[in-house]
């Protein structure tokens, strides 16, 4: 029973909120309308009183205006004698010429000036704005230099490392990486690798391939590893240039 009660007054409750939204909407559209019209200048003579003042401003101004045309109300001399056409074309030119200078004259009395007095004053200020930016470009160099010289020096610390530690001098030119070892007999023993996609390498053909042959068939082919085929190469060459004496 109590549930049917509640539904009932939920219903009456949204039929009500509904009225009460059209008629707040038709409220809201004839105030509009009301307003629109009162800007118009439209009033309801019923209930409004309209009072013109005996001494109104603008009837004042216009009829002083009026009488104090030279002339107003009599024929103009000018008109009635009549004139040469040629002379009333240059009239009309001379008067438009003026017209123009005077709207020229405005326009640049109008133009407000620099905030400089003196033409003197923009080299300076361009001088200025040079010298920063010549000041700039000579730090932004010296901060490359130097740049280029830590990093010229950490590379040669590395190719150091890479001899010291591995035995190999490295030499890269362009996309080719060259190795000497440490314990080669000349200097033309030299391994040429080339990079490929994925970030493989692949061994190139030298004069040394054909002096390490053995070392390529046995090792490099069989377990397709670089770093055993080098380790192998140095081995060869150490024990060929290394005299083992037993005591």
């Amino acid at each position: 029973m109590v549930k049917k009660q509640n539904q009932a007054l939920q219903a009456s409750l949204s039929e009500l909120t509904s009225k009460y939204n059209e008629l707040n909407a038709k409220y809201e559209t004839e105030v509009e309308a009301i307003r629109a019209r009162l800007d118009a200048g439209e009033y309801d003579p019923e209930s409004t009183k309209v009072i013109h003042f005996r001494h109104n401003p603008l009837s004042e101004a216009l009829v002083q205006k009026l009488n104090s045309g030279p002339g107003l109300g009599q024929p103009v001399a000018a008109l009635s004698t009549p004139r040469p056409v040629a002379n009333l074309c240059n009239e009309c030119e001379r008067r438009k010429v003026q017209g123009l200078d005077d709207r020229d004259d405005k326009l640049l009395s109008s133009v407000q000036r620099p905030p400089y007095t003196s033409a003197l004053a923009t080299p300076s200020l361009y001088g200025d704005e040079v010298s920063k930016l010549r000041d700039a470009l000579v730090q932004a160099e010296k901060r490359a230099q130097r740049t280029r010289e830590v990093a010229r020096k950490k590379i040669d610390e590395f190719r150091v490392a890479c001899y010291q530690l591995f035995g190999w001098k490295m030499q890269v030119n362009g996309a080719q990486y060259q190795l000497t070892s440490m314990f080669a007999d000349h200097p033309n023993q030299i391994l040429a690798f080339g990079q490929v996609e994925d970030n493989l390498f692949e061994l190139l053909e030298t004069e040394y391939c054909g002096e390490i042959q053995g070392a390529i068939d046995d090792v490099l082919k069989k377990y397709n590893s670089f770093p055993v085929f080098l380790a192998q190469v140095q081995m060869d060459n150490f024990s060929k240039t290394t005299a083992f004496v037993r005591r």
